[in-house]
């Protein structure tokens, strides 16, 4: 649904995952750029915010542009 936003514990709830297998998972959708975490909670990345955003490191830290370029 468009502009849906659920907090970790909704989407636990929602699909019955266990609590940590559900948190891995958001985090590697964060990281992969397919969600995004705002206040708590998730929603899913616009094509546009997904280009204007800067890349990640393996950590889920953002890159500088210096750091792009060196590496």
């Amino acid at each position: 649904m468009p502009g849906m936003r659920l907090t970790a514990e909704q989407v636990e709830r929602l699909s019955g995952v266990d609590r940590a297998v559900c948190q891995d998972v958001l985090e590697d959708l964060v990281r992969a750029r397919f969600l995004n975490r705002l206040n708590g909670s998730y929603s899913k990345l616009s094509e546009t915010s997904i280009s204007e955003s800067p890349p990640l490191n393996s950590e889920g830290k953002s890159l500088s542009w210096r750091t792009r370029r060196a590496g």
